[in-house]
């Protein structure tokens, strides 16, 4: 595997740093609202109107229907995973606090990225499982036990 980019490391980090101040913002939104699926429904209305502004810019366009049929059907449950993280997010972190549910949210992403990566499943490449990665995920689930 060839080291990511500069630029991908960049916008690794700064996804990061806008997933820990996501929930704390949609707990916020979803508190004033007065329920947490109208924060969560006002979030996900922010997202896809900036995402479709993003690509009329662009001038993406829309994909053709053989494209839309040839999609695997696992493909199709991004939008379920965001809406859980983003729901769970605003119910879970303001009342654990970031570090906690983060240490939470981290520790799992890891453990099953680790099995994603290793069997290749939903479109990663296969990457072995090494004794540094389970040290790593080892290391950060006693950091968990620990928060």
């Amino acid at each position: 595997m060839n080291p990511p980019s500069a630029m991908l490391v960049l916008l690794s980090i700064l996804a990061g740093c806008a997933l820990a101040a996501q929930p704390g913002a949609n707990g916020t939104l979803a508190k004033v609202l007065g329920h947490p699926l109208r924060g969560a429904v006002v979030s996900f209305t922010i997202g896809w109107v900036v995402l479709l502004g993003l690509a009329i810019f662009l001038q993406v366009g829309w994909p053709r229907w053989q494209q839309v049929r040839a999609v695997p059907w696992w493909g199709w449950t991004g939008g379920f995973f965001g809406a859980w993280m983003v729901t769970v997010s605003l119910l879970a972190g303001p009342k654990m606090g970031a570090t906690l549910f983060f240490a939470f949210v981290v520790s799992s992403q890891l453990v099953i990225a680790l099995l994603l990566d290793h069997y290749g499943w939903i479109g990663y490449q296969p990457i072995p499982v090494t004794s540094g990665r389970l040290l790593v995920i080892g290391l950060l689930i006693a950091g968990l036990i620990t928060v």
